[in-house]
């Protein structure tokens, strides 16, 4: 899904993340929303 941006919500843990991560995988820009924000670091750097 390229050339897509997905807004994905609770994105710092659970299926949020594993979300996040399949999409872009798939080439997708992600905006992420999470009220964890140490975990949204750890993400990004993923």
């Amino acid at each position: 899904m390229t050339n897509r941006v997905a807004l994905i919500t609770g994105v710092s843990s659970g299926i949020g993340r594993a979300t996040a991560l399949a999409f872009i995988q798939q080439g997708t820009s992600v905006a992420g929303v999470a009220r964890r924000t140490d975990r949204l670091t750890e993400l990004e750097a993923a």
